[in-house]
């Protein structure tokens, strides 16, 4: 059990790790090779990263503040 959760964690850190990365504009070998997750894992967080974006009514505001 106490494994089951650990192996959760760290698989939920990675997950986490790559959306950063997205986010920062990297690319997705070096995502892959950082994190370790699939092909299909990253594809599922690119969706999840776009759809989280269109639902963000202040996200301009963020890249505007982030241009400045």
């Amino acid at each position: 059990g106490i494994e089951r959760g650990i192996e959760q964690g760290v698989e939920k850190q990675r997950l986490e790790t790559a959306k950063e990365m997205l986010r920062n504009h990297c690319n997705d070998q070096l995502i892959q090779l950082c994190t370790k997750i699939s092909l299909q894992q990253l594809e599922q967080l690119k969706k999840e990263i776009v759809s989280g974006f269109n639902q963000t009514e202040d996200y301009s505001e963020q890249s505007h503040l982030a241009s400045d």
